[in-house]
């Protein structure tokens, strides 16, 4: 067990990502952040601001004491390391052994918090709405973007409507949710369905057996990002359905996913 001496961890965050972004710092800091203090138990921690995210950090383990400062504190040498600070390693997949990592730390988080990985009893579906990542128009943001600008759903309220005659549905819109909130209403649902984005990541707190269906764009997104979701999944022991998309803009196609969600 670490001794009441603070420990600085921080990311290694991918090139061109950022923890002021949901998947990048889910994946990236704070799943290794719970994976840390539940190997070393430390009595408390430094982390680093990450802006519209930090109230994730309230669901690590109450018993270590997290302090945030910001980032402007941490100055790297030469070698581009903060000295004396401990980088976490990043859990975005690529390997059986952070699928297994991933595995660990949903369920320390949902037990944590009065939740399990048994399947609810009766099948519901959770579709993900896009909307403006207001925080990033700040000035002080890290990267200013916004998830509705990059990729968007212009026949949602179709979709939505076709999908509640399919099973009971609930929309999901993570801006106005608390974290805990967030993973409660994604833990509850047998299924869900989303374009591709950050929203996705939440598959971590689906029961076993779950379904996911992603959207996803035919242009504008490499080969890694279109395995984001589906290898996310896979590590979760979820089933994976993709639907095409023409483009980041243009009506999703109600028929296919209906066929997916069906399948």
């Amino acid at each position: 067990m670490a001794n009441a001496q603070q420990v600085v961890l921080l990311p290694r965050i991918p090139r061109g990502g950022s923890v002021e972004h949901f998947y990048h710092f889910l994946m990236s800091y704070f799943l290794p952040l719970d994976v840390y203090i539940g190997r070393e138990q430390p009595d408390s921690i430094v982390v680093r601001d990450c802006g519209p995210m930090n109230p994730w950090f309230e669901l690590l383990d109450p018993r270590t004491s997290i302090e945030i400062r910001p980032a402007r504190q941490f100055a790297a040498d030469e070698s581009g390391e903060v000295p004396g600070a401990v980088y976490v390693p990043s859990l975005e997949i690529k390997s059986w052994a952070q699928a297994r990592a991933i595995r660990a730390a949903r369920k320390r988080i949902l037990t944590r918090h009065g939740m399990s990985l048994t399947r609810p009893a009766e099948n519901s579906l959770t579709l993900i709405k896009r909307m403006p990542s207001l925080p990033f128009y700040l000035e002080e943001a890290e990267i200013r973007t916004s998830g509705a600008e990059r990729r968007s759903l212009p026949n949602f309220a179709e979709l939505r409507d076709a999908l509640a005659e399919v099973m009971p549905l609930k929309e999901f819109e993570g801006e106005h949710l608390t974290p805990l909130e967030q993973v409660r209403q994604v833990n509850s649902t047998t299924m869900l369905v989303g374009q591709h984005g950050a929203g996705l990541a939440n598959v971590i707190w689906m029961t076993q057996g779950a379904s996911v269906v992603e959207i996803l764009p035919d242009t504008k997104i490499g080969w890694a990002g279109r395995r984001h979701f589906r290898d996310l999944a896979s590590a979760c022991g979820h089933s994976y359905r993709m639907v095409r998309q023409q483009d980041n803009h243009t009506p999703a196609d109600v028929a296919a996913v209906l066929r997916a969600v069906g399948r």
